[in-house]
């Protein structure tokens, strides 16, 4: 896995951001970690217990069962809107599997959430 801080700078300075607009330093609730084979964002409950906010076993199998479950039979639409991507595993999948005319909005309402997707890949080919 390349180092999460180096692509988190390539993928803000390719969206015109400065390369510091976000960081990976852990935020008071949040935090990631880089382990293989899958990371994680992880969330701490009002009880102290932190919960990882997808599958840390099968997270590309849960994508999928999910964007299965919500097209249905359908085709891929023009345009797929994500309301917090988590770590990006739904929009491998998009990628790989919708038509290159298919784009993918990503709203994700937390910047440190927002940090950990763009740190996970390098998404500048999308």
């Amino acid at each position: 896995m390349a180092d999460p801080s180096v692509t988190l700078s390539r993928n803000l300075e390719a969206l015109g951001f400065e390369p510091h607009a976000l960081s990976l330093d852990a935020e008071a609730g949040w935090r990631v970690e880089w382990s293989e084979p899958w990371p994680a964002v992880l969330l701490e409950t009002e009880l102290g217990k932190w919960v990882a906010l997808g599958s840390r076993r099968a997270p590309v199998d849960e994508a999928r069962a999910l964007l299965d479950e919500l097209r249905g039979d359908q085709r891929w639409p023009a345009l797929v809107v994500l309301l917090g991507a988590g770590l990006g595993f739904a929009i491998d999948l998009i990628e790989a599997e919708a038509p290159p005319e298919t784009r993918v909005l990503v709203i994700e309402p937390f910047a440190a959430s927002a940090a950990a997707l763009l740190a996970r890949r390098d998404w500048t080919p999308l």
